[in-house]
C-alpha cells in the first residue's frame, strides 16, 4: 500500500502552488521581502562529523525551472559519498552546501516541462548536495518512481546502493555463471546488495568482513556468499583468497580503498579487473605503473554512479530491476539505524565507525 505524507506536511506543501503567482506571502519580522524556508543540514567548513550544522531556516527556491520538481522528503539515505563531501575529499564548488544525494518523498510541485512524473507521485531521487533536508528541488531525470508496495524507507535505503551494485555487477565487470569475484565490505549496504546480485548472476563469490562473528558476517552468510574471509584490523586477506582460488579471481570489487587496493590487485588472475568504487579507509595511493599491474596485465577502474544513469533507458532499466527484485524477495534490504536531521553528525560518526550492518537513514520529521 502506498505511504503518503502526513496532513501537516501536505498543508506545508500546498502553499507552494501559490508562491510563483504572488498570491501567497510570508513576512519575517519587520522585513517586507518574501522568504520561504525549509530545514536542512549544511557544511560551512569541511572536517569531521562535528561540522554538520542543522539549520531550520534555509531559503527555499520559490519558482522552479522547467525540468525541476519539488520533493517533500520523507526518508534520507546516508552514504559514504556524503562523508567525502563533508571532509573535502570530494570538493564542493561553494560553501555552505546542503549535504546528501539520496532521499525519497512525494512530488509537491513541478516545472512547466512535464515528462513522466506528476504532482503527488512517490519517488526516490539521486542528486548531489540537497538530500539532508525537509524538501529538495531536483531535476526530473534524477527521480525514480517508487512502486506502491515499496515504502519511502526502502526507497531511500536502496536507490544509490542498489543502482551502484547494479552497474558494478552488470557493467564494470559483467558477471556471469562461472565468474569469480571478491567483494570487500560485503556486510555493508552496497557490498551486501552487490553480493546478492552476484549470486543472481550465477557468480562464485568470496566476501570479506572485518569480524568473523558479528552481524556483518551473518549478513553475508544470509546473502549467499560461497566463501567468507574475516580480514581483521590488518586487512590480511590475500593468502586466504589464493587458497580458495589459486589462479586468482576475475574481479575484485573494492570500496575500502587505501587499506586494501594493493592486496586487491594481488588477488586477480591474469587480465583480471579491480574495480575501486569507494574510499572508506581513504583514497588509494597512486598505483600506476606498478610491477603488479604489468606482471598480470590487470585492469583498474574507478567508476561513479552518475556515469551509469546517463540515459533514460539506463535509469529505467536499472531502477526497474532493483525494485522488481525487492518486490519479488530476491534482494533483501538491511536497515541499520535511523536518525533525525539534528542527529546527522551522529549518523556520520556511526557510518564511519564501520559498525553499520545495513543502510543508515535520516528521518526529517523525527523529533
Amino acid at each position: 500500500m502506498a505511504i503518503h505524507m502526513r496532513w501537516s506536511q501536505k498543508i506545508h506543501a500546498a502553499t507552494w502552488a501559490l508562491r510563483c503567482s504572488g498570491s501567497f506571502s510570508l513576512n519575517i519580522g519587520k522585513s517586507s521581502s518574501r522568504a520561504y524556508y525549509h530545514h536542512a543540514v549544511q557544511v560551512y567548513e569541511t572536517g569531521g562529523p562535528e561540522v554538520l550544522t542543522y539549520n531550520p531556516h534555509v531559503p527555499s527556491k520559490t519558482c522552479l525551472e522547467p525540468d525541476e520538481v519539488r520533493v517533500s522528503i520523507q526518508k534520507i539515505g546516508v552514504n559514504y559519498h556524503d562523508t567525502y563531501t563533508r571532509t573535502g575529499l570530494y570538493p564542493s564548488t561553494t560553501l555552505p552546501f546542503v549535504v546528501g544525494c539520496e532521499a525519497s518523498g512525494e512530488i509537491t510541485e513541478m516545472g512547466t516541462n512535464h515528462k513522466r512524473l506528476k504532482v503527488g507521485d512517490r519517488v526516490a531521487f539521486f542528486h548531489y548536495n540537497c538530500g539532508y533536508a525537509t524538501e529538495a528541488v531536483v531535476p526530473q531525470d534524477s527521480c525514480f518512481s517508487l512502486p506502491d508496495d515499496v515504502s519511502y524507507e526502502l526507497g531511500a535505503a536502496s536507490l544509490v546502493q542498489g543502482l551502484t551494485a547494479h552497474y558494478l555487477a552488470h557493467d564494470s565487470f559483467a558477471l556471469q555463471p562461472g565468474s569469480t569475484c571478491l567483494v570487500h565490505a560485503a556486510g555493508g549496504g552496497t557490498g551486501n546488495l552487490l553480493l546478492q546480485m552476484a549470486k543472481l548472476r550465477g557468480a562464485t563469490t568470496i566476501a570479506t568482513v572485518q569480524n568473523p562473528s558479528g552481524p556483518k558476517a551473518e549478513a553475508v552468510t544470509q546473502a549467499g556468499a560461497d566463501y567468507v574471509i574475516a580480514y581483521g584490523d590488518e586487512y590480511d586477506f590475500t593468502k586466504s583468497v589464493q587458497q580458495i582460488i589459486p589462479d586468482g579471481v576475475d574481479v575484485v570489487y573494492d570500496s575500502i580503498g587505501k587499506a586494501t587496493a594493493v592486496q586487491s590487485l594481488q588477488c586477480l588472475k591474469p587480465r583480471g579487473t579491480c574495480v575501486l568504487y569507494g574510499n572508506s579507509s581513504g583514497a588509494p595511493d597512486a598505483i600506476f605503473p606498478t610491477p603488479t599491474l604489468a606482471a598480470n596485465s590487470l585492469y583498474v577502474q574507478r567508476p561513479v554512479l552518475e556515469h551509469f544513469v546517463i540515459t533514460e533507458e539506463e535509469r529505467t532499466k536499472r531502477a526497474a530491476d532493483l525494485f522488481r527484485w525487492i518486490q519479488e524477495g530476491k534482494l533483501h534490504i538491511r536497515i541499520s539505524n535511523t536518525y533525525s536531521l539534528q542527529e546527522a553528525s551522529e549518523a556520520h560518526a556511526f557510518l564511519e565507525s564501520r559498525k553499520a550492518h545495513g543502510k543508515v537513514l535520516l528521518d526529517p520529521w523525527m523529533d
